[in-house]
């Protein structure tokens, strides 16, 4: 499915003179981070504020937009719960608001044995509902189909190969690509409040009633979800490169868009 390291920046990535560095935009949307981590906003109060910045034509904070929405719950309130390796990750993430650096992607599609069996479970699938008719019937005989979606969904997201050091370095791809946005930015970072350690945001009966009901509707709705599984894997391969600002622009200066 994807490289022995999807972090690895490809050779054909690199910066163009179409990215920006939208200092004034990072600026606010880094503060607005830190107030979630410092427990000034609640997760809907951050999203609300957040959401804002998504059509942003500078790619870090997309990318920053996108990646933060993964962190918080969107149906209960609640002040910032992260773990020690998240809060770790929020930090990276401000370190490339506060940089000059930007996130150049590119994504290819990629078939394997996966999308035959997705396709030979859904054409079974649809010869039992030809011979049993659209009764509860269908549905309970619908359940091996979940488990089978299940297996698949889990084959694909553990195919994806994960280096020693990413989980320490990403988005950066490289020690020395963390260094340069170190050297590139005047950034502090925020110790973890191992408080956090024992907040939960909902009760751990909760959570698991959850995941039960998930499974289950994903059980019902297998049919559904095996079509899209027909469909390539979306492979993406991510570099964070510097974007050069004139001699005359410090960091921390107004917009730019290289020449």
């Amino acid at each position: 499915m994807m490289k022995p390291n999807p972090y690895e920046p490809p050779g054909a990535l690199s910066a163009k003179p179409g990215d920006i560095v939208d200092r004034a935009r990072r600026n606010e949307l880094a503060a607005l981070v830190r107030r979630f981590l410092n427990e000034k906003d609640s997760a809907f109060e951050f999203d609300g504020q957040v959401a804002k910045f998504g059509d942003s034509p500078d790619s870090a904070i997309r990318f920053v937009v996108h990646a933060v929405w993964f962190h918080y719950d969107g149906c209960a309130d609640h002040l910032v719960d992260l773990s020690k390796p998240e809060w770790d990750y929020f930090q990276r993430l401000l370190l490339l608001l506060e940089s000059n650096h930007s996130v150049r992607s590119a994504s290819t599609c990629r078939w394997s044995f996966l999308q035959l069996f997705a396709a030979v479970a859904l054409i079974e699938y649809v010869a039992i509902a030809h011979q049993v008719g659209w009764r509860l019937q269908l549905i309970l005989s619908g359940i091996p189909f979940g488990i089978v979606s299940i297996c698949l969904a889990y084959l694909r997201y553990h195919r994806v190969g994960v280096g020693p050091y990413d989980t320490i370095l990403f988005p950066f791809t490289s020690f020395d690509e963390l260094r340069a946005a170190y050297d590139s930015a005047r950034f502090k970072k925020m110790r973890y409040p191992f408080r956090q350690k024992a907040r939960r945001v909902r009760p751990a009966f909760v959570d698991i009633l959850l995941h039960i009901q998930f499974y289950v509707l994903w059980s019902i709705f297998a049919p559904i979800v095996l079509f899209f599984q027909l469909f390539p894997v979306v492979d993406s391969d991510r570099c964070v490169t510097n974007v050069s600002l004139p001699n005359n622009q410090e960091p921390g200066a107004v917009p730019t868009r290289p020449s």
